[in-house]
């Protein structure tokens, strides 16, 4: 439909015509501006049942969608998005066109720089709030909304042909009316009618030459008003701040499309995307104005190239949806985006100071998403050298925390509420044994150097060790009961230790300390990488009474050694074992008995079972 409004200048004010404001209109299928012929000739798709509605009546200006196919008619859900190219210009002869009379002697000049008013491909797409739009001076357009409508007539698949409703007739100085075909429907009227519908095997649509039969077939219809949905307009930003969720909006990409961002159900339309216009500014000559409406539809995950299928694009088929556009089209389908994470070589562990590739795969339901960005990062880090770079390499921290399970988060750069997350472990880069699995306390064991050991506490990637069995059977000393002089001490931090060829690399030196006299309150401190423990790390006392913090060899208090595993073997058989505290006066050391029970040995002449405790580093 195309209409032309003038307001000339003239003399006298009593000769002066009022006209309205013209409004051109086109409508399509399938994302592509030029002609449904093409599309269907090349992919065999026919329209899935859209139909561009344009409402005017002169002030009044109705914009939207209708899926004329009921559920009956094997209607599916489609998809859809409108454009609208504005073109004004202002002089003498504005609104004439080639071949009109008088157009050789326009003078009239278009707001925008290349614009012809022969050529709508060059009007400029309404884009809301750009800063060249020089029409909303003198225009304001109202959006959103909900009309009555009555379903179209025209169920002719082929039919590139949007429903009018008001079209411009032409005015003279005693008829101002300019739309007398338009019609303001009431909801439940009736109105019966030929419907139209498509009657051949081609997809050409033959228009006003169409034969009936041989191209399309009529059928009288009885179609009942009804309200379209109430639709509300926002930009694609405000969409996506409010959550990018699917709903009755029109959302204005930055291209000028404005996309619907909920399948339109069969037998429905959308709400408004245009409601009316006004003009807020009279020009100072005769004037033109007019918009040109583009209407394209879709069926569930046929979005186009950007896609990597067929779709509806191609050279000379328009733009594709941008990446933000093809999420919103896939959210209002339902497709879930998703971001799957995975490592090379399907690894699920690594070792401190490793390195990892990561990969991500970002996806609308089955297929591949356009933008494949994503953001890395592990929150659940304990080393800040454990990190991960843009490209998905992930670096484990000499310090992260062996045994420790890493979470490795992709977040999706076209929606980050989306996330995809992958488990890595920590092992230890020397440590096979599995004492970072172990739980402190447990009766797991793990052997290093042919040597079962509990793991009694943790404390980042130091572990306290004490072996499950004795190791052998020695005097304390030859001429003292304190631990910082003992032979034991001595052998244990020497001999012993230098004979574990694993763990005495990575043995750690501790403070120790003892009490001076069974009952002082002095404490004497050692450097110690073997110990044992003390009678307050196994009963709670010194010396049968309650023990104080230093007592204990984490330095507050606590046992650390489990009631059952206080009994120890040596050769299968339970045996009493020296531990590092003064007992009774100051000949003794105290004794775990081989029932588990607290007694005490004479340092110099009592062989009591060995059994040494220490500290490991798991991260060197």
């Amino acid at each position: 439909m195309a209409a032309t409004t003038q307001k000339r200048k003239v003399i006298s004010a009593v000769t002066a015509v009022v006209v309205s404001a013209a409004i051109l209109l086109t409508g399509t299928f399938a994302w592509q501006s030029i002609s449904q012929v093409a599309l269907n000739e090349r992919t065999g798709e026919v329209n899935p049942g859209g139909r561009l509605h344009d409402d005017f009546d002169g002030t009044n200006k109705d914009v939207y969608v209708e899926n004329f196919m009921s559920e009956a008619e094997g209607g599916v859900p489609i998809y859809a998005r409108v454009r609208l190219d504005e073109y004004m210009e202002i002089g003498a002869g504005a609104g004439l066109k080639t071949g009109d009379a008088h157009y050789a002697s326009k003078e009239a000049v278009s707001l925008m720089t290349g614009a012809d008013i022969n050529d709508v491909s060059t009007w400029k797409t309404h884009i809301p709030d750009a800063a060249d739009d020089p029409f909303h001076t003198y225009w304001e357009w109202t959006t959103g909304g909900s009309t009555i409508y009555m379903p179209t007539f025209n169920k002719n698949k082929d039919s590139l042909k949007a429903d009018i409703n008001g079209t411009y007739d032409g005015t003279d100085a005693t008829d101002n009316i300019y739309y007398d075909d338009y019609v303001a429907y009431t909801a439940g009227e009736s109105k019966t009618a030929d419907a139209v519908y498509d009657n051949d095997d081609n997809t050409i649509d033959e228009g006003d030459s169409a034969v009936n039969p041989d191209n399309i077939t009529t059928v009288e219809e009885t179609h009942t008003a009804a309200n379209t949905q109430s639709g509300m307009v926002m930009t694609m930003q405000e969409w996506i701040d409010a959550g990018s969720q699917p709903g009755a909006y029109w959302v204005y990409d930055v291209d000028g499309w404005a996309y619907w961002a909920q399948a339109i159900e069969p037998g429905t339309a959308t709400g408004l995307l245009l409601d009316g216009i006004s003009l807020q500014k009279e020009p100072g000559d005769n004037w033109y104005y007019g918009i040109n409406v583009v209407g394209q539809f879709a069926t569930m995950g046929d979005w186009g190239t950007a896609e990597g299928s067929d779709g509806f694009f191609g050279e000379n088929d328009g733009p594709a949806p941008t990446d933000n556009a093809l999420f919103l089209l896939n959210q209002a389908a339902g497709r879930s985006l998703t971001v799957t994470v995975s490592a090379a070589g399907n690894a699920t562990q690594a070792k401190l100071g490793d390195t990892l590739q990561m990969s991500a795969a970002v996806k609308l339901g089955d297929a591949a998403h356009s933008n494949q960005a994503v953001s890395w990062s592990v929150p659940n880090r304990a080393d800040s050298g454990t990190t991960i770079n843009a490209n998905g390499l992930l670096t484990i921290g000499g310090n992260e925390t062996v045994g420790s399970t890493l979470t490795v988060r992709a977040v999706s750069r076209a929606d980050s509420t989306v996330v995809g997350e992958y488990s890595i472990k920590v092992n230890s880069s020397w440590d096979t044994s599995g004492i970072g699995d172990i739980t402190p306390g447990t009766l797991n064991t793990a052997t290093v150097d042919g040597i079962e050991y509990y793991v009694l506490v943790r404390n980042g990637n130091n572990a306290l060790l004490l072996t499950k069995d004795l190791q052998e059977q020695r005097r304390f000393d030859g001429s003292s009961p304190k631990w910082e002089t003992s032979a034991l001490r001595t052998y244990l931090n020497g001999d012993w230790l230098n004979a574990q060829m694993t763990l005495s690399q990575h043995a750690v030196e501790t403070t120790i300390y003892t009490r001076s006299t069974y009952n002082g309150t002095e404490f004497t401190a050692t450097q110690d990488k073997v110990f044992l423990l003390s009678e307050a790390d196994v009963y709670g006392t010194q010396n049968l009474i309650t023990a104080q913090a230093k007592d204990y060899t984490l330095g507050t208090e606590g046992v650390i050694l489990p009631s059952n595993m206080r009994a120890a073997t040596l050769n299968g058989t339970n045996t009493g074992y020296y531990l590092r505290s003064l007992r009774g006066d100051s000949g003794y050391v105290s004794e775990v008995k081989n029932d588990g029970n607290l007694d005490y040995a004479y340092y110099s002449v009592s062989v009591v079972g060995v059994r040494p405790a220490l500290w490991v580093n798991l991260a060197g």
